[in-house]
């Protein structure tokens, strides 16, 4: 396998209900801006899926494909908590599609909670461990500089 950029038919084949009446070009240009958050330090088996499923999300985040998300996105609907027409009323609860475990924008559609957990295998946080030596700590308090320069002179 090689790092290979997805074509507008992968996301219609692997998605054809939601993405199959989108034309080409469309899906090309979120394919060329997801490509732009994922590159070959990604693992080889998921570079191509990351690209399809950031495109798919930001698709659906702006209203484009087929189904109620995309919909209600396009539609400027997916803000709202509550919808009361007549006698219904509708309201979406405040939690994410996954739990709650899985931060905002991500969390707003099936696409890009996948994503998410895929970048944090591929992009895992950084840690931060303990020094080499003795130094100040990350407390301005603890600087011989403050704000406004040199405050108690050097330390020699």
């Amino acid at each position: 396998m090689s790092y290979t950029l997805p074509t507008p038919q992968n996301i219609k084949d692997r998605w054809p209900a939601i993405f199959g009446a989108v034309s080409d070009g469309t899906i090309q240009i979120w394919i060329n801006t997801a490509a732009l958050s994922v590159d070959t330090s990604w693992l080889e088996t998921d570079y191509t899926v990351a690209i399809e499923l950031l495109a798919a999300h930001l698709m659906i985040e702006n209203g484009i494909g087929a189904g109620a998300q995309a919909e209600a996105n396009a539609g400027g609907m997916s803000a709202f908590q509550t919808i009361k027409s007549g006698q219904l009323t509708l309201t979406r609860g405040t939690t994410s599609q996954d739990g709650g475990s899985v931060p905002s924008p991500w969390n707003t559609t099936q696409f890009g909670i996948q994503w998410y957990w895929l970048a944090r295998k591929n992009k895992p946080p950084m840690t931060v461990t303990g020094g080499f030596g003795i130094g100040p700590s990350a407390y301005a308090k603890d600087w011989p500089w403050g704000t406004g320069g040199w405050q108690n002179g050097p330390l020699w």
